[in-house]
């Protein structure tokens, strides 16, 4: 056994190489590492790479040759890298059942300069609505990514955008061309709304972006055929101020920094005219611009009397992605039924938020109302049964 396993030994061999020594810190390489003559199902250790490189993708292949009738095997393996930083970065030996390949040096520099007026031919843009935001404040994030219509991008592997103590919402995408120079460029925006939850600094970190370039210009955008090379992009990072609630801003009330707010009131029936024992149904619509629904507190106060009752149905919640950032809805619905006649008050509220464009405290109103309540005796033994009833039906609306 051991005079078979030092014969395999001398024999077979592990070797490394790669197609470019020198290269910028937004190109790859391609390795290839080769173990010949040998029937070992072990392979190298890849994640000795990870020091200084970023493993793009790996491929493994087996080779079976016949030469003066004896069988010789070999298998490859086939790493697409991205360097991590500039200067003289190493690719590590590496070691195979006792063979060992050799270690080999990689030149990165930093990217090439472009000539003045040059556009780059693929290019990402960092883009943010502002660098200072109140803490649950809605500030938006656009990647741009911009790139020569006679490239094929056929596939695009992006890191994803992940912050610690802070909501982030998915915006739409947005895709058109662009002339620049008389060069028609494809543009795709991938937008997000972050709402940061406390006050202090954040960043918004560097992403590495990986395109997939095919080679055959027949192939269509994001198909995964063909021959390819990978071209690596990093997204620029963002540092913001986040600013914690202004003392002005009423302590005992709930934080709502939004872009803009209104609110509306609807009612079954003229609410002019109560009827004693009938119900009328008060919808109160509050839309909020820059703020999510989870965000909207219960806007209503409904202090059931022995003169008024209120039957409040569950709030319904919506939110909606637009382009320009999160549109939210929060819907409160309650049946309101009179127990006694003569003019009766349904009181006010006063709900104070932050106007984030003009940086200042406003309020919405809900307006009180007096309503005159006509009725009869018959009415009033009415009046109990159709409180029961209207706390057995009230309707259970799931939040959207």
């Amino acid at each position: 056994i051991s005079a078979s396993i030092s014969s395999w030994a001398i024999s077979a061999t592990l070797t490394s190489s790669v197609d470019r020594t020198s290269l910028s810190i937004d190109e790859t390489l391609r390795l290839s590492i080769t173990l010949s003559d040998t029937s070992t199902k072990r392979s190298p250790n890849l994640d000795l790479l990870n020091t200084d490189f970023d493993v793009l993708s790996s491929n493994q292949s087996s080779m079976v040759r016949t030469y003066n009738g004896r069988v010789a095997t070999s298998t490859e393996w086939t790493i697409t890298l991205g360097p991590k930083k500039t200067g003289t970065l190493v690719i590590p030996s590496f070691n195979v059942d006792g063979i060992i390949s050799d270690a080999l040096e990689i030149k990165v520099s930093a990217s090439k300069p472009l000539v003045h007026g040059q556009q780059k031919d693929i290019s990402i843009e960092t883009i943010i609505n502002k660098d200072s935001v109140y803490v649950q404040e809605q500030l938006t994030l656009t990647h741009r990514l911009m790139f020569d219509a006679s490239i094929n991008v056929d596939q695009l592997d992006a890191e994803p955008v992940e912050l610690d103590n802070a909501v982030i919402e998915k915006l739409p995408d947005a895709k058109y061309q662009k002339n620049i120079n008389g060069k028609t460029f494809y543009v795709f925006e991938y937008s997000y709304a972050i709402f940061p939850q406390s006050s202090g600094e954040i960043l918004i970190p560097s992403l590495r972006w990986n395109l997939r370039i095919a080679k055959s210009s027949r192939r269509s955008l994001f198909s995964n055929m063909g021959n390819y090379e990978v071209r690596r992009q990093r997204t620029d990072e963002k540092n913001i101020t986040v600013r914690p609630k202004p003392v002005i801003f009423p302590a005992d009330k709930p934080w709502l920094p939004a872009e803009g707010m209104r609110i509306q009131e609807n009612w079954s029936q003229d609410p002019t005219s109560f009827k004693l024992g009938e119900p009328l149904t008060r919808t109160i619509i509050v839309q909020a611009n820059g703020l999510t629904s989870s965000q909207l507190p219960k806007f209503t106060n409904e202090p059931n009397t022995a003169d008024i009752k209120f039957y409040a149905d569950q709030p319904v919640l919506k939110d909606e992605q637009r382009e320009g950032g999160v549109v939210s809805q929060r819907i409160e619905s309650a049946a309101i039924v009179a127990a006694k006649t003569g003019d009766l008050t349904i009181p006010g509220e006063e709900i104070p938020w932050w106007n984030t464009k003009t940086d200042r405290l406003e309020f919405l109103h809900i307006e009180p109302r007096i309503i005159s309540v006509t009725g009869s005796a018959n009415n009033v033994d009415q009046t109990a049964q159709n409180s029961q009833n209207l706390q057995n039906t009230n309707t259970v609306i799931t939040n959207q």
